[in-house]
């Protein structure tokens, strides 16, 4: 994590350097200050970020006038380099799950290039799983559940279900997420005959957009 919060910091100095170096008068260096900037506050902080509204929001208001435009990202950048530099951007930490999360999903495209269908499966159903929690833990719903005087990890269903219910997801995606942990309980369970190697395809590539789309 800290290798990329320092790559983070490098690229965000990198901008603001060349913007206090380039001279004001050319409209290439302004050009190529604009785009920096805008496609750096987006690819670090995410398209939904206070920090990319801010800066659509300049590009919107002052993007027919080039020369004002920079100086109101540069704003932008700065306070995104400060809140990188503090441990205060939450995405940050939202990137390294998907970082990891993609390692152990690249392992499973590897077991599944190699014949180990039904490994696969059950390792793209983990990742699946972790990333529920992941998100429950975010939006803050509880992992447990109280039954009788007992105290119970949720299920997976549960967390699906729980999750759909505060939308931090769609009805769609919730059926979806249901269809690829019956998958993984049949791996799981050795039902080996009950779904295909095109199956396994299908869940990890749907495990792979739904951890981008719904990142935690």
């Amino acid at each position: 994590m800290a290798d990329m919060i320092d790559s983070f910091i490098r690229q965000l100095d990198d901008i603001i350097e060349f913007y206090h170096r380039s001279p004001s008068s050319s409209a290439q260096s302004q050009a190529y200050v604009i785009t920096s900037a805008v496609a750096a506050i987006e690819r670090i902080a995410g398209h939904d970020s206070v920090y990319a509204k801010q800066a659509n929001h300049y590009v919107e208001r002052y993007g027919s006038t080039q020369y004002v435009l920079p100086a109101h990202l540069m704003g932008v950048v700065e306070a995104l380099r400060n809140d990188v530099s503090g441990g205060f951007l939450k995405s940050v930490r939202e990137l390294v799950h998907g970082e990891l999360f993609s390692d152990f999903l690249g392992m499973a495209d590897f077991l599944l290039s190699e014949g180990y269908k039904d490994a696969a499966a059950v390792m793209g159903g983990g990742v699946l799983e972790s990333h529920l929690r992941q998100l429950c833990i975010k939006h803050g719903i509880d992992l447990e559940v109280t039954l009788g005087d007992d105290r119970r990890v949720k299920k997976a269903d549960q967390l699906n279900s729980d999750l759909a219910k505060q939308k931090v997801y769609s009805l769609l995606d919730q059926k979806q997420v249901t269809a690829w942990l019956d998958l993984r309980n049949k791996a799981a369970h050795a039902k080996y005959g009950e779904y295909t190697k095109e199956q396994v395809v299908l869940l990890l590539q749907g495990v792979r957009n739904f951890i981008a789309r719904c990142p935690a």
